[in-house]
This record gives C-alpha cells, structure tokens and sequence, in this order.
C-alpha cells in the first residue's frame, strides 16, 4: 500500500466571514490556492460552543496529541 496524507495545520490561518477584513483572502496564495483546487480539505470550527465552551464564550486554545 503506497497511501500517504498529510496533516497541516495553519495555526493563525482565519477563514474570515468579511472578505474586507479578511487578510487571508486579501494575499497572493497561489500555493495554497492550487492545494486546494486539487486535493480533497476541510475545516475546522474552532472557536465556542462548536469546542464546548459556554454560550457567549468565542476563544479556547486547543491542543493535538498524537
């Protein structure tokens, strides 16, 4: 089996929702443009009550463990 995957993890990388305020969205990023185009992604939510913190609560550190 040749398989591989990658795990990146763009700490600091917002999705924002206003494209005016939305640095990311503002940059030239051709390489991560074309990773996207053609490989399979998701996102995560990462922030409030989508971790468990209560209502009204937006930010939370989290940790990967492996």
């Amino acid at each position: 089996m040749n398989n591989k995957v990658i795990l990146a993890i763009l700490d600091g990388w917002g999705l924002g929702n206003v494209p005016a305020s939305d640095a990311i969205k503002a940059a030239n990023t051709p390489f991560v443009d074309y990773l996207h185009q053609i490989f399979p992604h998701a996102t995560l939510v990462t922030h409030g009550e989508f971790v468990g913190l209560p209502e009204g609560m937006r930010y939370a550190m989290i940790s990967i463990e492996g």
